[in-house]
């Protein structure tokens, strides 16, 4: 899935691996969310991936954990988004572009 910022126009990239269990019972959705650009996201894709986990923690067998700065403290770090993690997920923008 390809997002991209209305403003710059900056491009980041999400993909889904789905893991079934043996049994076909369960399993687990791993996600990743990158830019394509620089070095720094100012926390935009974690902000993503917890708008997702958010959305998926309220289906029925899901568990889906926040990213956080306990959690992840270097990419916080990195970013240098102090308040990272400290209000509850947004949603997308409907405005944002996007192929989900």
């Amino acid at each position: 899935v390809q997002f991209e910022s209305q403003k710059m126009g900056y491009k980041d990239d999400v993909e889904f691996l789905i893991r079934p269990d043996a049994s076909g019972e369960g399993g687990e959705v791993r996600v990743r969310s990158a830019s394509r650009q620089g070095q720094k996201d100012s926390g935009v894709n974690a902000k993503r991936l917890n708008g997702i986990a958010e959305q998926l923690a309220k289906l029925d067998g899901w568990s889906a954990p926040l990213l956080t700065n306990a959690r992840f403290p270097e990419y916080v770090r990195l970013n240098s988004d102090e308040n990272f993690g400290q209000s509850s997920p947004r949603l997308m923008n409907p405005r944002e572009k996007s192929m989900f």
